[in-house]
């Protein structure tokens, strides 16, 4: 198995998202710099990013809202050039390809198939024991299936629900698109 690690610029994501949202009091309150912390495009600790959505998660709890997914979905859908790649694509398209996913991020493996003509599937297998903080990344990565899809202009919906196999939790995330 290899080492999980993710890039820099999800750092840059969580701690953007924590500046608009409580300033710097916010970036104090998690006993960070800022994003000069973090190279953009440099590999880091899967655990580190974990650590810092925990952090952000228990600071700022809200039963209602996961912090997680909100980060990659304003993230994403406030970027322009993400709009400008995503832009009038089909989501099968994007959805079905598992390529971008190891440019941002191993930490697990992924799989994704059609389950008729508007229905993905993704399965996502971390390689994180820890359920509570792989849940979290589960929410992030839930937060950026849905970025994507609202900047393909496609209407549908995303659910995503955890299952445990032979040991490992398994997250599925079903997207069903409207016509």
């Amino acid at each position: 198995m290899e080492e999980a690690k993710v890039k820099g610029f999800l750092f840059h994501y969580a701690l953007d998202y924590v500046t608009r949202k409580w300033g710097n009091a916010g970036l104090e309150k998690l006993g960070v710099g800022g994003k000069t912390d973090y190279i953009y495009e440099r590999w880091y600790s899967f655990d580190d990013f974990l650590d810092l959505l925990e952090k952000i998660e228990l600071g700022w709890g809200d039963p209602e809202t996961s912090h997680s997914y909100r980060i990659a979905f304003e993230t994403m859908t406030s970027d322009i050039r993400w709009q400008t790649v995503f832009k009038g694509k089909d989501p099968r398209d994007l959805f079905l390809d598992t390529k971008y996913q190891n440019t941002e991020y191993v930490c697990g493996e992924f799989e994704n198939w059609l389950d008729g003509p508007n229905n993905i599937v993704t399965k996502m297998v971390l390689w994180c024991m820890d359920w509570e903080r792989a849940k979290l990344f589960a929410q992030f990565y839930h937060g950026q299936l849905s970025a994507v899809l609202k900047m393909t202009s496609r209407k549908g919906d995303i659910k995503m629900d955890h299952e445990e196999e032979e040991g490992a939790m398994v997250t599925y995330y079903r997207t069903v698109l409207e016509d």
